[in-house]
């Protein structure tokens, strides 16, 4: 089967394949929903209530996140992933209509909450239940997880593929007719994405085959998250790194880079057309980045996200204070934006986030795994929240350069840690007890 080449994953067993086809599905269908306005969305609330109260809304939904996030991920580890993601969708779905009318900060700021809430459900739950059940129905095939690493970065693949004509088709939409009318689109696809993705997510969850009597309590759940968390320094870092390391991106999404795209463009369509050509170059090169992955070990993760952001950064910086952007058509900045997002992201961050994912999918045990993923997302809204409004004030006050050297700063400090984590190295356990039982592996590979 052509799309089994493509993934790798001919030698596992067909339960295994059949995941991972799923797991496709999911994350395509995923992906072209939540991209039709992603290009425009930030521009549509800085359009309307600015630079400071967008960030303040997106600290909300931070807020609303960190409270609900980590009790959301040990539901999924209690009932089962697929009622969680049906709860995130239903809340996506009331986001969506209310974009569709939002004119005023208030509502804004509803917006936030609910998107906050279908963020706290969702972070982690997709990705917890593709890697329990990987782990479980391989068995032995898979051992140095190599195939999963590059299964996993096909499915990323493949996505920004439905990524770019998501953001051809939002892009269109929303100059021709509006942008209210894609957010009303995306509210009345949700009902189907909650039918169907429900359908496929009960194929495969194990959570039914476990009875009452033997099921550990939603408490038990919800301390082995933490207790994982603290169980070692390697586990404490390696969580805590992470979790800065994404505040980095969480800033640069919010605040600079669309703003960096409609800077150099001038037009929502000439943004979703930057975006397109990005992730249509990336293919390409993506198609062998997961291959030579095979080549490195695990303990070199934070060593290509040194070398990524050595790269990236300094590369806005010195273009932004060549070439400010002005929110009109730059044919230099248009370029030159595109060449150092696909030097920079096709190759050396895709190796990091291989390694990265095969670390995790062996370092959680998978019975609070949905816990642990969610609980770097609360980590990510502890941080994120005050460095979001101080990046906000930066940006507003002293433009996207300074925007971009906070976000730099910031990026060094979560790669840093990480890699005081794993080279600490030690025999990671988790201690056994009734309830949960125990996971040992090496950090290193």
């Amino acid at each position: 089967m052509v799309i089994y080449r493509y993934l790798s994953i001919e030698s596992l067993p067909e339960q295994t394949r059949s995941l991972t086809m799923k797991f496709l599905i999911i994350q395509l269908l995923n992906s072209f929903l939540f991209s039709l306005s992603s290009t425009f969305y930030i521009l549509n609330a800085i359009d309307k209530i600015g630079f400071t109260q967008a960030a303040i809304i997106t600290s909300v939904m931070l807020l609303i996140q960190l409270m609900c996030d980590f009790p959301s991920g040990s539901l999924g580890d209690y009932i089962g992933q697929k009622w969680v993601m049906t709860l995130a969708y239903t809340c996506y779905g009331v986001a969506f209509f209310l974009l569709s009318i939002a004119g005023t900060f208030p509502i804004f700021i509803l917006i936030a909450i609910f998107n906050g809430l279908g963020n706290a459900q969702s972070s982690g739950t997709i990705e917890a239940w593709f890697d329990s059940n990987y782990k479980r129905t391989s068995k032995n095939e898979d051992i140095d997880r190599k195939v999963y690493g590059i299964a996993k970065d096909r499915v990323a693949l493949a996505t920004n593929i439905s990524l770019a004509v998501s953001f051809m088709i939002g892009g269109i939409l929303a100059t021709v007719f509006s942008r209210q009318l894609v957010f009303f689109l995306q509210f009345s696809l949700t009902t189907f994405l909650i039918v169907y993705t429900s359908k496929i997510l009960a194929d495969t969850d194990p959570k039914g085959k476990i009875s009452e009597e033997e099921k550990p309590s939603y408490f038990q759940y919800l301390k082995g998250g933490v207790k994982f968390m603290l169980l070692s320094k390697t586990t404490f870092l390696f969580i805590i790194g992470l979790a800065i390391y994404q505040v980095t991106w969480l800033i640069w999404g919010s605040l600079i880079l669309f703003p960096l795209y409609f800077g150099y463009t001038g037009s929502d369509f000439g943004t979703s057309i930057i975006r397109t050509i990005i992730f249509l170059l990336e293919i390409p090169a993506r198609l062998y980045v997961a291959k030579w992955s095979i080549r490195f070990k695990n303990d070199q993760f934070p060593i290509f996200l040194f070398l990524h952001l050595s790269i990236f950064f300094p590369a806005y910086l010195i273009l932004f204070s060549l070439l400010p952007p002005q929110n009109r058509f730059n044919l230099i900045g248009f370029i030159a934006t595109i060449v150092i997002m696909n030097i920079s992201n096709s190759f050396v961050i895709r190796i990091a986030y291989i390694l990265r994912d095969r670390i995790t999918i062996d370092l959680v045990p998978s019975e609070v795994r949905n816990s642990v993923y969610s609980l770097i997302p609360t980590l990510i809204s502890v941080f994120g929240i005050p460095l979001l409004v101080i990046a906000g004030q930066l940006v507003e006050n002293s433009g996207l350069i300074a925007g971009v050297a906070f976000a730099f700063g910031i990026c060094i400090t979560g790669s840093s840690i990480l890699f005081i984590s794993l080279k600490l190295r030690p025999v990671v356990k988790m201690a056994e007890n009734t309830q949960f039982s125990s996971s040992e592996t090496v950090i290193g590979g």
